[in-house]
């Protein structure tokens, strides 16, 4: 680690607290979730930093990938350096070209390494987070405080195990809550308002260029929702018109491609690449292949299968993918018909479910449970958003019941109890 390095890691330590307190600030949240989001901030702040060996050795986690991301990143800067702009410029492009072009910017003009890079890929999941649990609570702001669930939200296992390290997982994580927070409503005021407008086209460009066959699908469901929601139509309009507009100008000048034909071709060429690699986590599909959709699907909310732990990485992993699994099962089962056809009407569910559905096409065609298990953070808000609505929604119709009993009793000065969070 070099000192150029902590002047960029520094400051992203002073920032947790204040990014707290910018988003879960206030009576919605409480202190208690506050401290732990700042505290648990910081701690995954350091893991980035120190825990690349913890995840190498104890997790069984390759390193290639992070190792080549940088080879290339200092060929850039290597160009950077001769004042090569020309060459440059010709490097850019979508998928890993345009991650190396953000690598080397932070080398060249930083003094940025492997280190300091883990460490602000962190704290853009972190910040993703962040993001996300405000648009949840802004959704059934009153009921009892749910701190768990939101800590979950924030500082889900896997987003925080893949996203501290020299991967694109962080900044796809972060692009992803940005889009995301554009189907939800906002009820914030001022500089969160303005700044929250800002976001969703910011994280739909980064999102573009690093992984635009990903990012169609949250496109689809985004202007989906945006069009057809009640009381939006003149939002979906302009989604409808800006949102393309950006996406060609993204094209035009990287080459990237946000047509979902484009994005199914280029998921079948990583099925066909990888089919051929019949080791480690290799899923064997036989002659006949992936079925279409079904297996993306049972990718999602299935792998790895209990039998199919080889290493501690996959028993995390499968303690995660199955939790969440059964908490949507749980949760929407918890529901009645009612309940469930309301939150079916909810933009936010239908753009998760649009996002779902297209993720589990491209996941389908990637034959390696070690892949499916980090592409398949980018549908981790989907999912969260799956598991947990329900349980918000009815906490806030029991809160909503509390008020009327209080109501209704207040003249006998018989005032029922508060419903408590878990």
């Amino acid at each position: 680690m070099e000192i150029t390095d902590l002047l960029l890691i520094v400051p992203i330590f002073i920032s947790v607290p204040l990014m707290v307190n910018y988003y879960i600030r206030g009576n919605l949240f409480g202190l208690r979730l506050q401290l732990i989001a700042t505290v648990g901030g910081c701690i995954w702040m350091i893991y980035a930093l120190f825990g690349e060996k913890f995840s190498e050795f104890a997790l069984g986690v390759p390193v290639a990938d992070v190792s080549l991301h940088w080879y290339f990143a200092e060929e850039l800067v290597h160009i950077m350096e001769r004042g090569d702009w020309g060459a440059l410029w010709d490097r850019l492009g979508p998928g890993n070209r345009s991650y190396h072009m953000y690598l080397a910017v932070l080398s060249h003009f930083l003094g940025a390494t492997e280190f300091s890079a883990g460490v602000l890929n962190a704290w853009f999941a972190f910040w993703g987070g962040l993001i996300f649990v405000r648009c949840l609570r802004n959704l059934f702001p009153y009921g009892p405080m749910r701190t768990a669930v939101f800590c979950f939200v924030i500082f889900c296992p896997s987003v925080v195990f893949w996203s501290s390290t020299n991967l694109k997982e962080g900044l796809m994580y972060w692009s992803i809550c940005c889009l995301f927070s554009a189907a939800f409503k906002d009820t914030s005021q001022g500089p969160i308002h303005m700044f929250g407008s800002i976001v969703p086209v910011v994280g739909l460009v980064v999102g573009t260029l690093l992984r635009p066959h990903i990012m169609a699908g949250w496109v689809a469901g985004i202007l989906a929702v945006s069009f057809f929601s009640k009381g939006k139509i003149k939002y979906g309009l302009v989604n409808l018109v800006a949102i393309p507009l950006l996406l060609m100008g993204v094209q035009q000048v990287t080459g990237a491609s946000m047509e979902l034909d484009s994005a199914f071709e280029t998921a079948l060429s990583h099925y066909q690449t990888l089919s051929t690699i019949k080791e480690g986590s290799h899923i064997e599909y036989g002659s006949s292949g992936p079925i279409f959709f079904i297996s993306g699907f049972l990718a999602i909310f299935c792998r790895p299968l209990p039998w199919e732990i080889h290493s501690l990485r996959f028993a995390f992993a499968v303690v995660e993918t199955w939790t969440l699994t059964l908490c949507i099962i749980w949760a929407w089962l918890s529901g009645t018909g009612q309940q469930n056809r309301f939150l079916l009407t909810l933009p936010e569910t239908q753009a998760a479910l649009i996002a779902l559905i297209w993720g589990a096409i491209l996941i389908a065609y990637f034959p390696n449970t070690g892949l499916i298990i980090r592409q398949r953070v980018q549908m981790i808000p989907a999912i969260l958003l799956l598991a947990f609505l329900p349980v918000l929604y009815r906490d806030s119709l029991r809160y909503k019941q509390w008020l009327q009993n209080v109501w209704f009793r207040s003249l006998t000065q018989e005032v029922p109890e508060l419903p408590a969070g878990r």
